[in-house]
């Protein structure tokens, strides 16, 4: 079940301090980009189950119809850890996302545009194929490799945002 709103001062506090921290940022970009310096800025692949935008925006994710996980992200077991990694990341649900032209995937992308000078995507090869776990699961074990919409994101975030500078995670042979 969906946690109660916080009480709407906590909120304008809030509000308030992220107001001030935009605007430092923001000077700071521009003193930095007048030095000829470019910002990278790291964002991940995977969100919070208790972000923003899966509590408001749960159709962007694997969730059943009360809103809760079906499945989440992790990786298989490996030589380091016979259970794997249970991440508990939700999980984005790519035939809505594919619906919608992956405006979400674009708006996001320009967000972080505009807070960076370019952008790196950590654990991007969840773009290619990620590790579905069921969320009833306590381990990775059970998990599955499932294919995601690969280029076809990028594609559609090139042709949206022309300039767009995106660095992928290195993961050496992968």
């Amino acid at each position: 079940p969906k946690e109660a709103v916080p009480d709407p001062q906590r909120m304008a506090f809030h509000t308030f301090l992220q107001d001030i921290f935009y605007q430092q940022w923001f000077h700071l970009k521009d003193y930095a980009n007048q030095k000829g310096i470019r910002i990278m800025g790291d964002i991940p692949i995977y969100l919070s189950s208790h972000s923003a935008e899966f509590y408001f925006h749960p159709e962007l994710f694997q969730v059943d119809d009360q809103g809760r996980l079906t499945a989440a992200a992790g990786v298989p077991p490996d030589a380091f850890t016979a259970e794997g990694q249970f991440w508990g990341n939700p999980l984005y649900d790519w035939d809505y996302h594919r619906a919608t032209g992956y405006d979400w995937w674009i708006r996001r992308i320009r967000h972080a545009l505009d807070l960076y000078d370019l952008v790196r995507i950590d654990h991007f090869r969840a773009f290619d194929t990620y590790w579905k776990i069921p969320a009833s699961c306590p381990t990775a074990v059970e998990g599955q490799w499932i294919e995601a919409p690969g280029y076809q994101v990028i594609d559609t975030l090139k042709e949206k945002i022309p300039d767009v500078n995106l660095v992928a995670e290195d993961l050496g042979d992968l």
